[in-house]
């Protein structure tokens, strides 16, 4: 800089979330999807999973439930309620993808025969416009924001050895 400072460009992490409830009965999922307000820069519109940035002096972990309480209003901190692991399930850190952000996605799961109430009034005003329980076969065939169908084609495929195999395949090829 002119005045003989140095300041360094890094690239900035990101942390994301399917958050999903089974149906005991049936084993069906359902993943919570947020649609992206007009206060938002891009993506207006679509829906997509939980993410963002983290804040100074915030491990991802607590950067992950925060911004999901903010733009899900969902307190997934308690872990006799919610499945989770306080890693990631995986690091996407390709420079040529999402404006070179490093992001770690976070998965939390849970049974309940009712879904949670979602709420967008921790969030700022006007990101998230609707709050949906979408069932995830259907979420995958979406075109959601950030590529995040990709996310969910991939948590349910390798993590999960998704059940529906002959439904999964369909649905990759539709890709």
């Amino acid at each position: 800089m002119p005045d003989g400072t140095v300041h360094w460009l890094s690239r900035a992490c990101a942390v994301m979330a399917v958050v999903e409830i089974i149906n005991p009965s049936d084993g069906e999922r359902y993943v919570a999807l947020g649609r992206r307000g007009p206060g938002t820069p891009d993506e207006q519109g679509k829906l997509g999973l939980p993410c963002g940035y983290l804040d100074w002096d915030e491990s991802a972990f607590d950067g992950i439930r925060r911004e999901i309480w903010e733009e899900m209003g969902l307190d997934v901190h308690d872990e006799h309620e919610w499945g989770y692991e306080p890693e990631p399930w995986s690091v996407q850190s390709e420079p040529t993808a999402n404006r070179q952000n490093v992001t770690l996605r976070f998965a939390f799961s849970r049974n309940a025969h009712e879904f949670p109430t979602l709420s967008a009034e921790n969030c700022e005003p006007d990101e998230v416009s609707e709050l949906l329980w979408i069932p995830c076969m259907e979420a995958m065939n979406l075109d959601l924001a950030f590529n995040h169908q990709e996310v969910l084609k991939l948590y349910y495929k390798d993590r999960l050895k998704f059940r529906h195999s002959d439904l999964f395949n369909e649905s990759m090829e539709k890709k």
